[in-house]
């Protein structure tokens, strides 16, 4: 996760140079919680497109203001997570520009922009397991994304059956990934990078599962990048009397 906006833009310098890989920076963009973003979209061409401009700290927003004008880049802007503006915007602009004129710019087409809206929803929901136990908010989020990611393996029964998170006590914990990069880091630290079969849930399903079964409780991204979360059983149960 980006901590700065000097970290953010080296992370964008380096993706210039085809030096980090694509995963990482999205994440990146989609984790970092300080981004600038005009409260009005910039129109180019006849019939007008409409792009949406992010900017990580108030030297790069007064940089393109500086060569795009007030018009395009007003001195209105709002202060957003890229999780919320990828989940929000992604599927309602032609493009999302980010540090525009800047020497670490970096410009996604549309063709782009459903995975970015993917990333936004993934992170998102990451933020909202995080908190909900402290918070009592994202309850209904957690239940209605439909991207959790479980490997599983063939059973001797010609079953299939899904595959632990790794445990130091031996308790029997559902492995659940928010995002593909999750679920591949998992791959290569528990399974060598050997590939694996996945099925998706949606997170109803998932929790109705968790309860019906003997397994002990779930682990969300237990192997990274983010920070993993655990919960017992009951949190499955909590999840399934929201909305």
């Amino acid at each position: 996760m980006a901590k700065s906006a000097g970290e953010l833009r080296e992370a964008l310098a380096l993706k210039i140079k085809d030096e980090l890989d694509g995963p990482v920076l999205l994440r990146m963009i989609a984790e970092y919680d300080d981004w600038m973003m005009p409260n009005s979209f910039m129109q180019v061409g006849d019939p007008p497109l409409q792009y949406a401009l992010m900017f990580t700290d108030e030297e790069s927003y007064k940089y393109a203001q500086d060569q795009f004008g007030t018009k395009n880049v007003p001195d209105e802007y709002l202060q957003l997570p890229g999780s919320k503006i990828l989940a929000m915007l992604a599927g309602s602009v032609d493009s999302i520009s980010v540090n525009p004129c800047s020497a670490e710019s970096i410009s996604f087409p549309r063709q782009l922009l459903p995975e970015l809206e993917r990333w936004g929803e993934a992170v998102e929901v990451e933020r909202a397991l995080s908190s909900v136990l402290q918070n009592d908010k994202g309850w209904q989020a957690i239940k209605t994304y439909g991207n959790y990611i479980v490997p599983i393996e063939k059973a001797d029964n010609g079953h299939y059956a899904p595959l632990p998170a790794p445990d130091t006590k031996g308790r029997k914990l559902l492995a659940a990934f928010t995002f593909s990069d999750a679920l591949d880091a998992y791959v290569v630290k528990e399974h060598g990078s050997k590939p694996i079969d996945v099925t998706i849930y949606t997170g109803d399903y998932l929790c109705k599962w968790v309860v019906e079964s003997s397994c002990e409780g779930i682990v969300f991204n237990c192997s990274g990048p983010s920070r993993p979360i655990a919960f017992g059983r009951e949190f499955a149960q909590e999840v399934l009397k929201h909305g």
